[in-house]
């Protein structure tokens, strides 16, 4: 696998997968790495924020993500593109039937997704570290500049705003 797809793999399955897997529990230990993986404009400040990297321990962890992705109680950073891009933050819309054509004509399908819409954050990084894996540098630009950064930007600031 290409450098370039790695993080978006590993950020992907960070985002989408339970921290209860044992391959999700093995990622956190590549965190510390990351440094290495580009060449970061401010390497230091990339050492500096993976090695205060703190994580919560196991049962806090896996709450935290059932909050944020998974729906227990209120969701206070929804991690679907529909909800900060459609009219009435309506799931499911027409921003996510245009992400899944976009998906369609690279080839991609999720067969599995009947319940949930494939505008997840974590499931949109896994795509695009895909489309990077076989060197498809446009569609993967495309995917971050149309259907990704529109409300990628919007959802970390109100993460970061509620988990500071």
């Amino acid at each position: 696998m290409p450098t370039r797809a790695v993080l978006p793999r590993i950020l992907g399955a960070l985002f989408y997968y339970s921290p209860e897997r044992p391959e999700v529990k093995a990622l956190f230990d590549c965190l510390p790495t990351l440094p290495e993986l580009y060449p970061w404009r401010d390497r230091g400040h990339i050492e500096s924020l993976c090695a205060s990297w703190s994580l919560p321990d196991d049962d806090a962890l896996t709450w935290q993500f059932s909050v944020l992705f998974e729906g227990q109680g209120k969701m206070p950073v929804p991690p679907w593109g529909s909800v900060y891009l459609e009219k009435d933050n309506l799931l499911m819309g027409e921003t996510t039937a245009d992400y899944r054509a976009f998906l369609q004509s690279q080839g991609m399908v999720f067969t599995d997704r009947e319940r949930e819409p494939e505008d997840q954050f974590g499931l949109m990084l896994l795509a695009c570290s895909d489309l990077l894996a076989r060197g498809d540098n446009v569609a993967a630009n495309r995917l971050l500049e149309a259907h990704l950064l529109p409300w990628g930007v919007p959802l970390s600031g109100i993460a970061a705003t509620q988990y500071r």
